[in-house]
């Protein structure tokens, strides 16, 4: 019934096409972005908790580089588990950094 990785694992790919869709539909309808959908680069961050205070950090990759590694971050250039934070996907948008909100992973 449902795709593998549901129930609190790692998010499943449905959930990265949501926001890439998400994204895509905000820039058609606001034009939030500039030029094709095509060019966009993101990265998929975690808000956390660091010694030196919250922190955006990028999330890890498994192994295979598909899918997300449930609540491990690069912190340092080290792999860490976080549990607490939530998901962020963020972009350049004329220069500026863009950030939106993709949830927690439950």
């Amino acid at each position: 019934m449902y795709p593998q990785g549901c129930g609190g694992s790692s998010p499943f790919f449905g959930t990265i096409t949501f926001v890439i869709f998400t994204i895509q539909a905000r820039s058609t309808n606001h034009e939030y972005l500039e030029g094709s959908l095509a060019n966009l680069d993101c990265n998929l961050t975690k808000q956390v908790l660091t010694p030196k205070g919250r922190r955006f950090c990028k999330a890890a990759l498994s192994a295979n580089g598909r899918g997300v590694k449930a609540d491990v971050v690069i912190v340092s250039g080290k792999e860490e588990h976080h549990p607490e934070g939530c998901y962020y996907i963020e972009w350049r948008e004329g220069g500026q950094r863009k950030r939106q909100s993709v949830g927690k992973d439950h």
